[in-house]
């Protein structure tokens, strides 16, 4: 039978995996998912002793990446559900592989933890130039940044809480549209221009965008490279659903390219035309 490429590396680790146990390792190692995937890819690149059990399991990191994860909320700093909580263990864990990770979030308080970038810029909302702001932070190996605008930072008064995206759970702000997107666009310009330690990301990178807040961000990246094939020219995007009841629909609007700033094709493309709003 025809195996997936998944499966085709975790049947490759078999025998490495079986070596460790014919070894003496009282570590149980994975047969099967992700872990056993590593142990393949390990084989796959010609390492010899993939596994190496030091209190615990591990293989080597064949290749180092920079990775962006682009969300509405990221633990400690704001949570209303799962994303937070996911946000706040996956960078951490890639970045403790040795890769250069990134989050890029709203900042709907004053983290007492991040600090002014004194970096500005602008991205192009409704034909005006909308300021960009940051404020960074760096916590277990993860570059934290934080976008500052009113339209985050003022939307309640006092602590936000769970009322990132609405008054109650359930409910939008009127504006959310326009306030994520905006979001999404300054995020690339965190990627792209702000410096971290002395260089800023660029375009070498692999952007994740989570949940419907930051769903934009593939979109955008392809439009400017439309439009300028030098940017993002290597650059990978993702899109990772992690609740989808909440769909980030909302009711067509005229001129929504011109807010934008996109072709008609893309708002074409991400326009949905069924009776049923779900979420």
């Amino acid at each position: 039978d025809a195996l997936g490429p998944a499966r085709a590396f975790a049947k490759m680790a078999a025998p490495a995996l079986a070596g460790a146990a014919a070894g003496g390792s009282t570590t149980e190692l994975p047969k099967e998912g992700p872990a056993a995937v590593a142990v393949g890819r390990a084989v796959a690149a010609g390492y010899s002793s993939p596994i190496k059990v030091n209190g615990k399991t591990s293989v080597p990191i064949l290749k180092k990446y920079q990775i962006v994860f682009v969300t509405g909320e990221v633990a400690p700093f704001s949570k209303t559900g799962g994303l937070g909580e996911a946000m706040d263990g996956l960078p951490v864990a890639l970045a403790a592989l040795g890769h250069r990770v990134m989050v890029v979030s709203p900042r709907y308080d004053q983290y007492k933890d991040a600090w002014d970038t004194g970096f500005w810029s602008s991205v192009t909302m409704a034909g005006k130039q909308e300021p960009v702001h940051f404020f960074h932070t760096y916590k277990q190996k993860v570059d934290y940044v934080f976008v500052d605008h009113p339209t985050f930072l003022e939307r309640v008064n006092g602590l936000s809480g769970a009322k990132l995206y609405g008054p109650e759970w359930g409910k939008d702000f009127a504006d959310n549209q326009a306030r994520f997107a905006y979001f999404c666009k300054a995020a690339l310009v965190a990627i792209r221009d702000l410096p971290l330690g002395g260089t800023a990301y660029g375009d070498e990178v692999m952007v994740v965008a989570n949940d419907w807040h930051s769903a934009l961000v593939p979109m955008f990246v392809h439009a400017q490279r439309q439009a300028s094939p030098s940017m993002w020219k290597g650059t990978k995007t993702a899109f990772l659903c992690h609740n989808a009841v909440f769909q980030g629909r909302f009711e067509y609007e005229d001129g929504l390219a011109q807010v934008l700033d996109v072709p008609q094709q893309y708002i074409d493309s991400i326009t949905f035309k069924m009776p049923l709003k779900v979420g």
